[in-house]
């Protein structure tokens, strides 16, 4: 287990921010997603770490989640499930957005935020100025397709 601190969340925008120390556990959480590379349930976090002999409540794993989600090392990620995921952000992305299958909740990473491709034409048409969004698309994947 590394004891290395983690960076901050940094753009082109804002200035680099400071090195931030994380706790044990948020270590923890972060390593299990980190090595999964994909989005996980606080329950399913919760399961790989214990998987791996560490003593640790579930209310650990939520704290853990919080301070990740406060230093935008990870983000949440709406499925339409009424469940909240996790996943990392990756250093070089602000935010990206996924196409999500219904039958088997598989998701693909979307490369292009496409509402910055409408920003300015929502803001010019309707005057309203955007702060942020979330954008999850929902259908079925090519290999569920093939099943059904």
């Amino acid at each position: 287990m590394t004891e290395a601190k983690f960076p901050s969340k940094s753009s082109a925008v804002e200035p680099a921010k400071p090195s931030v120390k994380l706790t044990r556990i948020a270590k923890l959480v972060y390593d299990s997603l980190k090595k999964k590379k994909q989005i996980l349930t606080p329950y399913e976090i919760f399961d790989d770490i214990k998987s791996q002999n560490h003593n640790i409540g579930l209310s650990s794993i939520y704290r853990g989640i919080d301070l990740l989600t406060k230093y935008r090392l990870i983000t949440y990620v709406n499925l339409g499930d009424n469940q909240k995921r996790y996943e990392v952000l990756n250093s070089k992305d602000k935010h990206h957005h996924h196409l999500v299958c219904t039958k088997c909740k598989s998701c693909l990473h979307l490369k292009t935020c496409i509402v910055k491709l409408i920003h300015k034409l929502i803001q010019k048409k309707y005057g309203f100025k955007l702060q942020s969004h979330i954008f999850e698309l929902f259908g079925i994947c090519p290999k569920c397709k093939a099943i059904t």
